[in-house]
């Protein structure tokens, strides 16, 4: 692969107007020569008192036709041999082919400019109006708008119709300060407006881009500004039809040579594969891309300014005129646009845009493509990345996490993690994600398709969270592997794709995750979980006191009036609230969740909340019918294990916390509901009946 570079413009002299029929420098001029088309040159020539008209067939230029005639203005159909000429005040229209006049007119005002609009209608522009004349019919010239007054007194040196006739352009110049000053008129045909811009050289041009179904009309032009900047602007013209995206209009700055201070546009034109070639006074030449409105590149193709420009139509490119009579192709380097592209303007992008579009690899080699790995964008990949003095090709995607994957383990349980993986490219891409150890592991979705710019959420869980699968993730470093492909053919199924394919095949980017296990000492946990909840991380009133009794008293959730509830939700709180519940280390789990909710939310815990009342159970002391003191039997948990019994008591007080955490942010009934459920499930196991 080249990193070459290599200005992408190539340019070659094709023949000289002096050279192929001896035309002298000075009738080389504007006024004197015209080039409707890459098929036709013509050139008004000045020989003493007599004027020759030269026409040169750009296929065979030694073969010129050359006539005396009398004329002013002399054109050539874009297609066809008929020769349009002005003589005084006079238009005829010539079959070179039959040799015979097709069509006369005599204009009641002075002309200045004629310009071919398409094959059959020549535009005729006055001091005061423009107007078209077609070849086919008797009709006499008629008028399409009026000449704004800013444009009265300015030489025009250019007027040209979109491809529909909805819009028209005229162009002026004149000197200024010693300033060139370039004057644009737009007409709108169907509004019948026109809009002035300033401006020293326009086009039209159809462009297709590459999503939409149609082609759409934009105007472009460019200028130099008084700080001797230039400006390009690109606009759409028409509205978008159904099937297409909107263009959005493009203005970009770009600098003339340092060297030079009085360079200015004179011509400007676009090709078929969607570039602009923006020609300068003094001989530059400066490259664009329509669709994006980038500068590429600009060179020098002459020391004399560029007269005129027109599309190549059998090739990629353009075709002009200089001063000295030199007619010069230029076209796009192929070979070097990429290595350019990457190197100068480090734009992935804009280098796979054009490899696609001119179905090139990254050297400029043209690709089969055949290969549905689509090579073009593995090789301009690489190519950045050797640029860039790395070693591996650029990723298709972004990860985040970025390096490492952290598992949380609560409890001896290990947490599952979320992985997103985001599409950085303007094409859709593969996806696959998979470990070095795949039975530890389940991963939703392992594969698929991600759109452009567009991102998916990938949950990676232990397939088994306990102990001894959290003893193995952790001595063993697991890995992720994360492995991207663009895709060619949006038939082809992931899961399809990947049958087969290998880490480091052609076309597939890899990139590594790394596995962390963050385990917390369980007291230490206790105490983090505690110090979410808020006066700045210290216990509630009550959250100290029970804490103090739980070596000695278990604690209990004893029912109070919360409003209207289901009555079967009343009646197993009432069961309950008459029992001690030892509480399952597996609550743990699922009160986690809901001190990480409750971070933000929580307020300090009141002594009662929302009809939860959190009282320590002990023996309480009543008086008979006879009245005598009674002392009720304390119901209470077994105390046979008191290790357990303080775990009990230790995990009671957690559950009390969590419940006034809980009630800032929940419905207190809704929460009831879920408790009873809770109590339910572990009630025959815990307690019996």
């Amino acid at each position: 692969m080249t990193t070459s570079s290599v200005i992408p413009i190539q340019f070659r002299e094709l023949f000289s107007l002096q050279k192929a029929a001896g035309i002298n420098q000075a009738n080389i001029t504007l006024q004197n020569v015209s080039m409707e088309s890459d098929k036709y040159i013509v050139v008004r020539e000045i020989v003493g008192k007599s004027v020759h008209v030269v026409i040169f067939d750009t296929d065979k230029p030694n073969e010129v036709m050359r006539n005396t005639v009398n004329a002013d203005l002399a054109l050539m159909n874009p297609s066809s041999k008929i020769l349009a000429l002005k003589i005084g005040k006079t238009l005829q229209l010539l079959d070179l082919e039959q040799k015979a006049q097709i069509k006369k007119h005599t204009a009641s005002e002075e002309i200045v400019l004629l310009k071919w609009i398409n094959e059959e209608t020549i535009g005729i522009v006055t001091g005061e109006f423009v107007y078209h004349w077609t070849v086919a019919g008797n009709k006499d010239p008629f008028k399409i708008f009026e000449r704004h007054f800013t444009l009265s007194n300015q030489p025009i040196v250019n007027y040209r119709s979109d491809f529909q006739g909805k819009f028209h352009f005229l162009v002026g110049i004149s000197a200024k300060k010693h300033q060139v000053v370039g004057s644009i008129q737009l007409y709108n045909n169907e509004s019948k407006k026109s809009q002035l811009f300033e401006g020293h050289t326009a086009c039209f041009t159809q462009f297709k881009a590459e999503n939409n179904s149609k082609p759409i009309s934009l105007f472009i032009y460019a200028m130099c500004s008084k700080n001797g900047v230039g400006k390009l602007h690109i606009v759409q013209l028409s509205e978008t039809q159904k099937g297409n995206q909107p263009y959005q209009s493009k203005t970009d700055d770009f600098h003339f040579h340092t060297d030079e201070t009085d360079d200015f546009p004179v011509a400007i034109q676009s090709s078929k594969s969607g570039l602009l070639y923006l020609f300068t006074k003094l001989g530059y030449v400066h490259l664009f891309d329509i669709e994006t409105g980038t500068k590429i590149c600009n060179t020098r193709i002459s020391d004399k300014a560029v007269l005129l420009s027109t599309e190549l139509k059998e090739d990629d490119g353009v075709i002009c005129i200089d001063g000295s009579g030199k007619v010069i192709s230029v076209g796009l380097d192929k070979s070097a646009i990429i290595p350019f592209i990457l190197k100068h303007h480090k734009n992935t992008e804009l280098a796979l845009k054009f490899a696609s579009r001119y179905n090139l690899d990254a050297d400029g080699v043209t690709s089969d493509n055949n290969n549905n790995d689509q090579p073009v964008a593995i090789q301009v990949h690489q190519q950045q990345s050797s640029i860039s003095n790395g070693t591996a090709p650029m990723p298709l995607f972004e990860s985040n996490p970025r390096n490492v994957l952290v598992f949380k383990e609560n409890f001896g349980r290990i947490g599952s993690v979320s992985l997103t993986v985001t599409n950085r490219e303007t094409r859709a891409i593969y996806f696959k994600i998979k470990s070095t150890s795949n039975r530890f592991y389940s991963i939703c979705p392992e594969n698929g398709i991600i759109q452009p710019k567009e991102n998916v959420e990938v949950i990676i869980k232990p397939s088994d969270d306990s102990l001894a699968n959290l003893q193995e993730i952790t001595t063993k470093k697991h890995k992720f592997l994360i492995m991207s492909a663009i895709v060619s053919n949006l038939a082809v199924q992931a899961e399809n794709f990947w049958k087969g394919k290998k880490q480091f095949s052609e076309g597939v980017y890899s990139k590594k995750l790394k596995t962390k296990v963050q385990k917390t000492p369980h007291n230490q946990q206790n105490s983090e979980q505690r110090k979410s909840s808020t006066n700045n991380g210290k216990l509630s009133k009550k959250g100290k006191q029970m804490m103090e009794q739980k070596a000695s008293e278990p604690i209990e959730i004893q029912k109070a009036d919360l409003g209207e509830t289901s009555q079967h939700s009343e009646g197993l709180l009432e069961k309950r609230s008459k029992k001690t519940s030892p509480i399952p280390e597996n609550l743990e789990t699922i009160l986690e969740s809901d001190r990480e909710q409750s971070q933000e939310l929580a307020s300090p815990a009141p002594e009662s909340f929302q009809g939860f009342e959190l009282v320590p159970r002990v023996a309480e002391t009543s008086n008979n019918s006879e009245g005598e003191s009674v002392q009720e039997p304390k119901v209470e948990a077994n105390r046979s294990n008191s290790s357990v019994n303080r775990l009990y008591a230790q995990y009671s007080a957690e559950i009390a916390l969590s419940l006034l955490e809980k009630m800032s942010t929940r419905d207190a009934v809704q929460f009831r509901i879920e408790l009873n459920s809770f109590l339910e499930k572990y009630e025959a196991k815990f307690l019996g009946e």
